[in-house]
């Protein structure tokens, strides 16, 4: 089997990184930044079909879960303790960062639950003409949602792949309506193995 080129193992890195196949080539590829979604996502389908990339991907999240596991023991984490901080972010819901009112709380007054699904915040004043403050805007940043959701498949072995990659072709050949509806069962699907697991573990 044929090594693979720079490119190719920069997008099987991105890919085990970002768990999004587009993006890994965006990132890889960077000419293809100007081509239509649909057509990055069918040349990044393709190139994960592909026998040698499918098997490096395989290799370095190999090597990220044993890191992954190594640093976890490190700290003393059990798998756990892991999952339900991924499931703070997966399954967060915004309204919790809000009062009855419809106003902004404190992030002191957060629910820990929510804290722990915020990545950062900017707070900034309004001035008016004179300098004085009238008001403040504050800019919230969660965490990657799709990532912790795609992270929590991949502890649950959800995604577990053969290398043939059959059913990335049968991606590529949808429609935008049947991705979605995909999607959507795997979302249900997911939450479904993530509840079951919760209650195993309580």
């Amino acid at each position: 089997m044929r090594r693979l080129t720079p490119a190719q193992d920069e997008f099987a890195r991105w890919y085990v990184e970002l768990g999004n196949a587009s993006e890994a080539y965006r990132r890889a590829y960077p000419r293809s930044k100007a081509w239509k979604p649909q057509a990055i996502h069918v040349a990044a389908s393709q190139l994960l079909a592909k026998d040698k990339v499918a098997i490096r991907v395989d290799q370095l999240k190999e090597e990220k879960a044993k890191e992954f596991k190594a640093e976890a023991k490190k700290q003393g984490l059990a798998p756990e303790d892991i999952i339900r901080e991924q499931a703070h972010t997966a399954f967060f819901d915004p309204v919790l960062l809000f009062d009855q009112d419809g106003r902004l709380l404190p992030l002191h007054k957060m629910p820990e639950i929510a804290r722990r699904a915020v990545k950062s915040v900017k707070i900034r004043g309004i001035k008016s003409d004179d300098d004085s403050v009238q008001g403040v805007i504050a800019e919230i940043q969660m965490w990657d949602k799709l990532k912790a959701l795609h992270d929590i498949g991949d502890f649950l072995q959800m995604y577990k792949q053969v290398h043939e990659h059959h059913w990335i072709e049968e991606l590529a050949r949808m429609s935008d309506e049947e991705l979605e509806r995909e999607l959507a069962l795997a979302d249900a699907e997911l939450a479904a193995a993530v509840a079951e697991s919760a209650k195993l573990n309580s």
